[in-house]
């Protein structure tokens, strides 16, 4: 069963230090799920190319076991509430192709000394 976690919405908040943020997201994949990982990653990393030449996807990678085998997935990604990555998300090869079991987006609000700034 996938599930999602959004930990709060930010689309009316009057917080200045909520503004302007970023999130991250943490996606973690099936147990044994390898070979599909494989088989979505070139469609994977394609979107991925085309939302970082966008501005949508800052950074990204895969995460490891202790077997040194692909496990899940971290971004940091630019949109204007974590509903956008939400609706992102769901669109992704590694989600349609069943690899990601669940994810967490998290804000994250860079600090100045980050060369992804804007």
């Amino acid at each position: 069963m996938l599930t999602r976690t959004i930990p709060f919405h930010l689309k009316t908040t009057k917080n200045s230090l909520l503004r302007n943020l970023h999130y991250i997201v943490i996606a973690k994949d099936y147990p044994n799920g390898l070979e599909k990982r494989l088989a979505a990653r070139p469609a994977h990393l394609e979107r991925t190319k085309q939302s970082k030449a966008t501005g949508k996807v800052l950074m990204g990678g895969a995460t490891f076991n202790d077997q040194s085998e692909m496990n899940g997935s971290i971004m940091l990604m630019d949109a204007a509430s974590a509903d956008e990555i939400e609706a992102y998300l769901v669109e992704d090869p590694y989600v349609k192709g069943s690899v990601w079991k669940s994810w967490e987006i998290i804000p994250f609000k860079l600090a100045g000394i980050s060369p992804y700034l804007k």
